[in-house]
């Protein structure tokens, strides 16, 4: 097989070997910068339904009743904690300040006592880092204990960012009010996996970048990268 490029139509590159990728001098490309929109859009709604319970107000309608009756909470006046304020975070921090939150975010020069004082003070965490060594694991048992008895996360980064199992006892102790998940620790996710079945955990099927816009955005990048390898032009976004 006679490989000449590999573009990827997304921000990371933790699914492609790069070392093998170098050693056989094949060019590796990926798409960033077009997602930021769409991925804040998805936390949004995410953090819309989880504290506004809408899975519980969909079972109360096929009942027929609760009309009127009070569900959840409202965004606004509450904190906002974003890990990750590359693009997405960016984003995802006008977008919720334009809703009424109070934002704050780490990024990845941050220290270990700004993380502590966010989990700390947030209602809401939402992650937006980049999946290295430093950030696979972050949020486990310890780090979930930090944070406010009833509060959410959401992870819209890599599936590895948290560490499964606490997440898991956290949501099944009450400790957390819910987990907003667009990415899992195996794709496709199994719905029938534990931390799935939590009442409280809402799940969708890694689309956060997947709008018709952004999906017309990156064909475009990833096209113009081919053409530009066949035509011998520098190549955009590379990363070997």
């Amino acid at each position: 097989m006679d490989l000449r490029l590999i573009v990827n139509p997304a921000a990371g590159y933790n699914n492609i070997d790069i070392e093998a990728a170098q050693a056989r001098g094949v060019p590796v490309c990926t798409s960033p910068g077009y997602n930021a929109a769409s991925v804040a859009e998805g936390a949004i709604m995410m953090m819309l339904m989880l504290v506004r319970r809408v899975h519980e107000q969909q079972e109360v309608f096929r009942q027929q009743g609760g009309i009127g009756l009070p569900f959840g909470l409202q965004l606004h006046g509450k904190t906002l904690g974003i890990i990750g304020m590359g693009r997405i975070g960016v984003r995802l921090a006008k977008t919720a300040e334009a809703i009424g939150m109070k934002v704050t975010g780490l990024t990845s020069s941050s220290t270990r006592a700004e993380l502590e004082a966010l989990l700390q003070t947030a209602d809401i965490v939402s992650l937006h880092c980049s999946l290295t060594p430093k950030t696979h694991g972050l949020i486990g048992l310890t780090e979930l204990q930090m944070m406010k008895k009833g509060a959410f996360i959401v992870n819209y980064a890599r599936a590895d960012v948290i560490q499964k199992q606490a997440l898991t006892d956290a949501l099944m102790s009450g400790h957390l009010g819910g987990a907003g998940l667009d990415v899992h620790w195996v794709e496709p996710a199994d719905p029938s996996d534990e931390i799935y079945q939590h009442p409280n955990v809402i799940a969708t099927p890694h689309t956060g970048v997947a709008s018709l816009e952004v999906l017309e955005q990156l064909v475009s990048v990833v096209c113009n990268n081919i053409v530009r390898r066949r035509e011998g032009k520098e190549l955009l976004h590379r990363l070997c």
